[in-house]
């Protein structure tokens, strides 16, 4: 099945064309060309091939609201191009032409990165940094954060079903203070947590050292990342 395509390859081939991807989108000007089209299909095609067109746009477009807001100053103040009036506003088409292409370029990435998170298991995901020769630090760390973030959320909504019980609200400037103390106390519950766990590991044998899933390359995964190279270095050499 087509959907099927882009979550069976590799994990290390989805990462590598990732970075590609992102590398070449960040790297064009800042104007409407030919380049920023064919990263778009790029992600339009990960789109098909995944089958994600529903849920998966909607999760993308969630970047927009925070591109648009430290970008929207663009359209008043960069002063080039040609004046257009809106709503006693002036806009010019400079501005204009750099707010569409910032904001695409926050789109594209994210949705890049959306789909490599999307497509790939965390195991895998880590089996490819390590592949990459990241640092097993890191990669030790980024696991148990994942793994563990789920036990100090649970944390924080006991202490705030707590506070709520008793009456707190958290819509008053003075209560500030309050939820001060509460993430205090949220940090030294999650430390004393931590101890514990560690503890436990170390009676069960842990040495420090995480274990990574097997990956396997085929032709596909090569294939794969050869078009991406050609498609995306052609263009950019143009």
């Amino acid at each position: 099945m087509i959907s099927s395509f882009f979550f069976n390859l590799d994990s290390r081939a989805k990462l590598l064309t990732t970075i590609l991807h992102i590398s070449y989108t960040l790297s064009l000007p800042f104007s409407l060309s030919r380049g920023l089209f064919v990263s778009f299909a790029f992600i339009f095609i990960q789109l098909l091939l995944s089958g994600g067109l529903g849920p998966g746009l909607k999760k993308m477009l969630l970047v927009l609201p925070f591109s648009v807001s430290t970008s929207i100053a663009l359209l008043f103040f960069h002063q080039q191009g040609q004046a257009y009036e809106f709503f006693n506003f002036t806009i010019y088409s400079g501005g204009l032409e750099k707010f569409v292409v910032i904001n695409s370029k926050a789109l594209l990435s994210f949705s890049s990165l959306f789909f490599l998170q999307f497509s790939s298991s965390f195991s895998r995901f880590l089996a490819a940094l390590a592949w990459f020769k990241v640092p097993s630090l890191f990669l030790t760390l980024f696991a148990f954060t994942r793994r563990y973030i789920f036990i100090i959320s649970a944390e924080f909504s006991r202490m705030k079903r707590a506070a709520v019980a008793r009456g707190f609200q958290g819509k008053w400037f003075w209560q500030v203070g309050f939820m001060g103390s509460m993430v205090g106390s949220l940090f030294l519950r999650s430390y004393n947590r931590s101890e514990r766990v560690y503890q436990a590991m170390l009676s069960r044998g842990f040495k420090g050292d995480y274990s990574f899933v097997e990956l396997k390359f085929n032709r596909v995964d090569f294939l794969y990342i050869l078009l991406s190279f050609l498609i995306f270095g052609v263009f950019w050499l143009s």
